[in-house]
């Protein structure tokens, strides 16, 4: 029996040459130094071994800094970071590889039938779809690549005159590994947008603009740098653009099936400025009171250790009282403040004469209003809510109860004679302060008259001595918690329900705790 020999394999001395040259493959073979050297060397070696031409393609020796069973959870953090950073220098190598293939594909696909040429031999109609099923990708992808190649790789010519690429600056930095396909897809395609209405020279200086703020900035902050850059290209153009995207605005309102009503709306930057400051700006307070909240409840703490003549315990000093946490996520505040705005909008005393007219109305059962057991719905929305609910929302000026028997007759339509009056209204204002549940910081303006014991269930008074200012936020949770509130001379008290607090220790109102503490 013979064995047939095998031929001796050649040394890979082409592709060692290849790896450390200055040809298509002199990117890659420095990437991947640099990267051998982090993930054996750690950071340290990978610093000095980046670019040079000379570094071994094989591991420091003794493996200094890593092992061949090196991995990204055994890596320190700078290791992690360098080795990061490695990576993407890496990809982008590849990718300035990848678009000189795609340029060629894309030049050896062009023909009179879709059969014709490198793609369309394959069986695809286009050089995007041959990519895309080549590579993996997305066709999406596949676009960006063949555009990129397009403007960074395929010389132009202007009649008999050859030229190089469309974008030599972007060429360039692609070629040097310092820019992805992804930014330099988005460069181009501005570039392209702005090229036959900016002069040679000022393209080419915009296009040296571009890659230098590409360093600095994320692919967002590169869109935003685009508007800027394009209003001053073309400063007769931005009125223009302006009343294109002032006649693109929108707003629709619609309920869903599980009862979430549900806003989608777009805005000119001059329509949505006033809506974005009032939201952000009443989310920002209702923020900056959750980080007060802590400060004071220390103050109370301390405060009342000097009185007992208690020490204060090490934690009471980064304690918050947790019956008064806001748990509510960024969303839910901006959605609060949107419902507090529109209800602001409509109580204001110069509102727009079709919204001072206008009501919602609230239907409800009297037995339902009474026990505070059952529903009540709200005219145009098909979700019912609760009667708590509806106790809640009532107490809100343009909102009207109407009050049914069982049957359907309406028993009872408006009456007015329930609200606060508007000197009542300054009364409370003056000592509140504001919503004066515990650590509020919503202002006068924002807040609504709640009759602490029920105008209806309760026979309660519609007199300063049973009403508060809450805001909607508090209101909501005083109907649904399970708060109470107590007024002992004056005073007001805030008692948890058991779930937040099993002792139920009252809480003073936020106006009279400030009156304590001036007192003391």
């Amino acid at each position: 029996m013979t064995t047939q020999a095998m031929p001796e394999t050649e040394p890979p001395c082409a592709l060692l040459a290849a790896l450390s040259g200055d040809g298509p493959l002199g990117q890659v073979g420095e990437g991947l130094r640099a990267l051998v050297a982090v993930w054996f060397g750690g950071a340290d070696a990978a610093a000095s071994a980046e670019f040079r031409s000379d570094a071994a393609a094989e591991p420091p020796a003794g493996n200094v800094g890593g092992t061949d069973t090196t991995t990204a959870d055994t890596m320190t953090d700078d290791q992690l970071v360098a080795a990061v950073r490695s990576i993407a220098r890496l990809e982008r190598s590849i990718e300035s590889l990848k678009l000189q293939c795609t340029s060629a594909i894309a030049r050896r696909s062009t023909g009179d039938s879709r059969h014709e040429g490198l793609a369309g031999r394959h069986g695809y109609p286009t050089p995007e779809r041959f990519i895309a099923a080549t590579t993996g990708a997305s066709t999406a992808d596949a676009h960006k690549l063949v555009a990129v190649a397009a403007a960074t790789t395929m010389p132009e010519s202007f009649g008999t005159t050859p030229r190089g690429p469309r974008y030599a600056h972007v060429a360039a930095a692609i070629a040097a590994g310092s820019l992805s396909v992804q930014v330099a897809h988005l460069i181009t395609g501005f570039l392209d947008s702005v090229r036959f209405t900016t002069d040679p020279e000022g393209l080419e200086r915009t296009e040296q603009v571009l890659l230098d703020r590409a360093e600095a900035v994320s692919v967002d902050g590169l869109h935003r740098y685009f508007k800027l850059l394009r209003a001053q290209l073309d400063r007769n153009g931005v009125q223009a653009r302006e009343e294109e995207l002032h006649a693109q605005r929108s707003l629709r309102i619609w309920e869903d099936h599980r009862g979430l009503i549900h806003l989608r709306g777009c805005f000119d930057p001059a329509s949505a400025a006033p809506i974005k400051l009032a939201v952000e700006t009443l989310v920002s307070a209702d923020l900056h009171a959750a980080r007060d909240a802590k400060s004071r409840f220390a103050a109370r703490a301390a405060e009342a250790a000097l009185r007992s003549d208690v020490a204060v315990r090490p934690a009471a000093a980064g304690a918050v009282d947790r019956a008064l946490v806001d748990h509510r996520t960024i969303e839910q505040m901006a959605a609060d403040a949107l419902a507090d705005i529109a209800r602001l909008a409509a109580a204001a005393s110069d509102a727009p004469p079709a919204l001072a007219s206008a009501s919602v109305v609230v239907r409800i059962d009297h037995d339902d209003l009474m026990n505070a057991i059952g529903f009540a719905t709200i005219d145009d929305f098909g979700q019912p809510i609760s009667a708590a609910t509806a106790r809640a929302i009532a107490a809100a000026s343009g909102v009207i109860p109407m009050v049914c028997a069982s049957d359907g007759e309406v028993l009872d339509l408006g009456r007015r004679r329930r609200l606060f009056t508007k000197a009542q209204r300054i009364a409370l204002a003056e000592r509140d302060g504001g919503c004066a549940h515990p650590d509020c910081a919503r202002p006068v303006a924002h807040t609504q008259a709640h009759h602490i014991r029920w105008w209806d269930a309760h026979d309660g008074p519609s007199d300063l001595a049973n009403g508060v200012l809450l805001c909607a936020f508090h209101h909501w949770a005083i109907h649904h918690d399970g708060w109470q509130i107590l007024n002992r001379d004056g005073r007001l008290w805030f008692v948890p329900p058991a779930h937040l607090d099993p002792e139920q220790r009252p809480r003073p109102g936020r106006r009279a705790t400030r009156l304590e503490l001036r007192a003391a």
